[in-house]
């Protein structure tokens, strides 16, 4: 594993190696390969397997510890903790989870999650909208655009997750912008996933173009059911994306 690659194999924006071992090896927490209760192996034996330094190796075992995912103690070793223990709010946790398929309804919860909060959002952004944010929208809009070709799709994911930050941030409701903190973090790492459906970031910059336009014109119904169609369709290409992968949605 590289630091540059993605949990999809393919290469995108750069990952610190610590956390790229971190959540390979989460993974095998996750996929039953590592039980509650059961010791990890042996830092020298990690540093070999990975080919890493014993820094990385430290710095990755100190993520899963504070992640609830193991804990650490002098003499006896990295044993995994029980699912009860795991930071289900972690982004990471809750991806990794989905992709295991170890809690058959949190798939369809965050997605749940994400639609209703996402449609209400938009729909208070199209009435609350300042020119300059419109104005910022259409910017965003032109530099996806700009990037729908590019061979690696992470400055497009970039852009796209601006657009729907400044959409949040534009409806002026701090508490569900708060609330849509951790399930925007783990559609961050759904977007590398969603890149490998045929046509899928034309579908995505459709339905950008069509939020943008619903924003501008502050139409909150309009707004509302284009955010509806978009996140469905983001649904749909996730679920694609990780059965093709192996995962269970």
């Amino acid at each position: 594993m590289t630091a540059s690659q993605s949990a999809t194999g393919k290469n995108f924006r750069p990952e610190p190696l610590h956390a790229a071992v971190a959540r390979e090896l989460m993974a095998r927490v996750m996929a039953g390969q590592y039980n509650p209760g059961d010791l990890l192996p042996v830092e020298p034996k990690l540093v070999t397997e990975f080919g890493v330094s014993r820094t990385v190796i430290r710095e990755a075992v100190r993520s899963l510890n504070d992640k609830g995912i193991i804990s650490v103690r002098q003499g006896s070793g990295m044993r995994v903790e029980p699912p009860d223990q795991w930071s289900y709010l972690d982004p990471v946790v809750l991806f990794e989870l989905v992709k295991a398929g170890r809690s058959p309804t949190l798939f369809d919860e965050l997605l749940e999650g994400r639609r209703i909060l996402e449609v209400q959002l938009v729909g208070l952004a199209a009435q609350k909208r300042t020119d300059e944010e419109a104005q910022e929208l259409a910017n965003l809009l032109a530099r996806m655009r700009e990037h729908i070709r590019d061979p690696d799709p992470a400055e497009y994911n970039n852009l796209d997750l601006a657009f729907h930050d400044l959409i949040a941030r534009a409806a002026r409701n701090r508490l569900l912008l708060e609330a849509m903190r951790p399930i925007t973090e783990v559609t961050r790492i759904g977007r590398f996933y969603t890149v490998s459906v045929q046509g899928g970031l034309e579908l995505s910059l459709r339905g950008h173009d069509e939020l943008y336009r619903a924003v501008h014109a502050q139409d909150a119904l309009g707004a509302q059911q284009a955010m509806l169609h978009h996140v469905q369709q983001f649904e749909a290409n996730i679920r694609q994306a990780l059965h093709r992968q192996g995962g269970a949605v």
